[in-house]
């Protein structure tokens, strides 16, 4: 009903809203921000695909859903999907390799250039390597109540030698983290 609309800037979902279908948002040349809250169980593959000036996003999960295995719906740019055909000269994304520490996993999204904010706000075990990539983000914060920062979780985005220009400057986490 609204894909593609070009005056929405802002998105809130109620929390009667359990889940996001696929390609539910995609095209939404104007909206800056996206909250997702607890309820939603599931975000479908490209739910926010082609989300040109989105910068703020705030989710309860990374990935299509909360999974205790990595798989290629596991990762960050799941929700965002694969490469567009509105992407010709990409000017909008960055082409980002999901990829787990073994490489037994290897996936390609695209996340938007503007996005720069990403807060996390549910009470789940994080996987390795989710957050792989993504380079834009100026902050991250992670407000549930969880407990392990896993291995790899922010890999390529605080490592520049490997020729990622990063530019998160902070990461806020909660008190509960042990590990």
């Amino acid at each position: 009903a609204i894909k593609e609309n070009r005056y929405i800037e802002s998105i809130v979902i109620p929390d009667t809203v359990t889940k996001i279908g696929a390609y539910a948002f995609e095209y939404l040349q104007n909206v800056r921000t996206i909250f997702v809250p607890d309820s939603v169980t599931s975000i479908g593959e490209g739910a926010f695909r082609d989300c040109l000036v989105l910068e703020e996003l705030t989710i309860p999960f990374v990935g299509g859903e909360v999974s205790d295995s990595l798989d290629e719906t596991s990762f960050f740019g799941y929700i965002f999907g694969v490469y567009s055909t509105r992407d010709t000269f990409n000017t909008w994304g960055t082409q980002i390799r999901a990829e787990s520490s073994d490489g037994s996993i290897k996936t390609e999204y695209y996340i938007p250039n503007s996005l720069v904010k990403l807060n996390i706000t549910g009470n789940y075990k994080m996987l390795e390597s989710v957050l792989r990539g993504i380079m834009y983000l100026k902050e991250i914060s992670i407000s549930g109540e969880i407990t392990e920062i896993p291995d790899y979780l922010f890999a390529d985005i605080l490592d520049s030698s490997r020729g990622f220009a990063t530019k998160l400057k902070t990461i806020y986490l909660p008190d509960t983290i042990t590990s």
